[in-house]
């Protein structure tokens, strides 16, 4: 008689589902099995001369255009680089403030009205605001990068630290730890909500990375994409929209990885 494993929610639970699953790939690739079924009857059925809908072979045609120019490696290498630098900036930020709200229960209770003001600020938003004070550059795009994406790794952290085993807390006391060897302990602890936190800003950061490209025309992928929409070229768009997508699967591959081959290293959480 074969033997079932219950579905745990516990952290150790979805560790291992996870641990199953990873390196596998499997699952991506079919996820993107019905956007290629719908991209060739779109080639075989769509009319070749429509201005707003243009074939998926123009695409390619339009993206060969921006590489000859010299344009597309470099600006896939500016979003990336601006993106990189943002969510190490935002991790950073977003665990240490985490754990200092999370230590202080009194406090982040206290700061909840105003971190959900901040939370909820489009990005949008923040862009003009941003322009006017650090002027458009790339140190803007990284503090609106930074200001957009930094909540989901600050609250998974402050969680984490707050739901922490009072058997954890009261040994962490008695053993009258030192500050580093204190704060290593709630690191350890916390690992798996900043790298699920981590997991869910990347995607984000790189949207409103794109989204600051577009709006202020900075080198990027999202300042190409704006080029070629004032000049109404929409095969050139629906191409530059593909590598925006594959830079997405990229990350999220990426930092999926990343958490997986942490939390192996790391162990079962207590």
């Amino acid at each position: 008689m074969t033997t079932r494993t219950p579905i745990s929610l516990t952290k150790s639970g979805i560790r291992g589902n996870r641990r199953h699953h990873d390196g596998k790939g499997v699952a991506p690739m079919i996820g993107l099995l019905p956007i290629a079924i719908l991209l060739v009857i779109w080639q075989f059925l769509g009319n070749p001369h429509s201005v707003f809908f243009p074939l998926p072979s123009h695409w390619w045609t339009a993206i060969q255009g921006v590489e000859q120019q010299g344009n597309l490696w470099s600006s896939i290498l500016a979003t990336s680089l601006t993106f990189i630098e943002s969510i190490i900036v935002a991790a950073l930020i977003g665990t240490s403030l985490g754990i200092a709200l999370g230590s202080i229960r009194w406090g982040g209770k206290a700061l909840d009205p105003l971190l959900d003001f901040l939370r909820n600020l489009p990005a949008a938003a923040l862009v003009p605001a941003a322009a006017i004070v650090l002027g458009t550059n790339t140190k803007m795009a990284l503090v609106i990068v930074v200001l957009s994406s930094i909540w989901p790794i600050l609250l998974n952290t402050r969680a984490e630290i707050q739901n922490l085993s009072p058997v954890l807390s009261s040994s962490i006391i008695n053993l009258r730890l030192s500050g580093w060897h204190r704060l290593s302990v709630m690191i350890g602890s916390a690992l798996p909500g900043i790298l699920l936190g981590i997991r869910v800003a990347a995607p984000l950061a790189l949207i409103v990375t794109l989204l600051a490209e577009f709006i202020t025309n900075l080198s990027g992928v999202g300042a190409l994409i704006l080029s070629a929409q004032q000049n109404f070229n929409s095969a050139e768009v629906y191409a530059l929209l593909v590598v925006a997508g594959l830079l997405a699967l990229a990350v999220n591959s990426l930092v999926s990885a990343i958490e997986a081959s942490v939390l192996r290293r790391h162990g079962p959480s207590t």
